[in-house]
């Protein structure tokens, strides 16, 4: 009898948003186009599950190309030295009976790792055409720019800072019951 259930990332069902404020009147979003997932769950529950998670630095996209490039520079990202961003759980809890989850995870940026929590909530589960299972969470987070050594805080004329601290994630996934068991 099967114990565990692997699950892998549908990339073209999913996508990987970020929010933060600029000059604190205004927020800019942007995603990661280049990343993967992997989730090993229980084979009746997502209690317990460990999550795998990683984005490509050189992938961020603004739609912008002189704002990605400049995200992409050692100000920010540092593509050149850091090309991942990664995320692995170490607690995946349900928060009641309504397919809402915890999720508390290690994310390294920089690589500098820190402590992160997010909040998900199950979309739902379905049979594709394949026959193979398919299940889609929506997970949501901030993070401190700064505790990953990430700059932005200029202060400019005025007295505002050019990029909030706070970086809200914003995640939309889809995985699939994986078929190399």
């Amino acid at each position: 009898m099967k114990t565990t259930t692997r699950w892998i990332l549908d990339p073209i069902h999913s996508d990987i948003r970020f929010h933060v404020k600029y000059l604190m009147i205004s927020t800019i979003s942007g995603t990661f186009d280049s990343f993967t997932a992997s989730m090993e769950s229980p084979a009746h529950s997502f209690n317990d599950a460990q999550i795998r998670f990683s984005a490509k630095t050189n992938s961020v996209n603004t739609r912008l190309p002189v704002r990605d490039r400049h995200l992409r520079s050692e100000d920010f990202l540092h593509a050149e030295s850091f090309p991942e961003i990664s995320f692995s759980s170490t607690d995946f809890r349900a928060l009641g009976e309504d397919g809402e989850f915890g999720i508390e995870g290690e994310l390294t940026l920089r690589g500098t790792t820190q402590s992160v929590y997010l909040l998900a909530n199950k979309g739902g589960m379905a049979i594709d055409r394949q026959g193979r299972k398919r299940v889609g969470f929506d997970l949501n987070g901030s993070i401190s720019r700064s505790q990953f050594g990430v700059s932005g805080s200029t202060v400019i004329e005025g007295g505002s800072v050019l990029i909030g601290d706070d970086i809200h994630l914003d995640m939309s996934v889809q995985l699939m019951e994986s078929v190399d068991e």
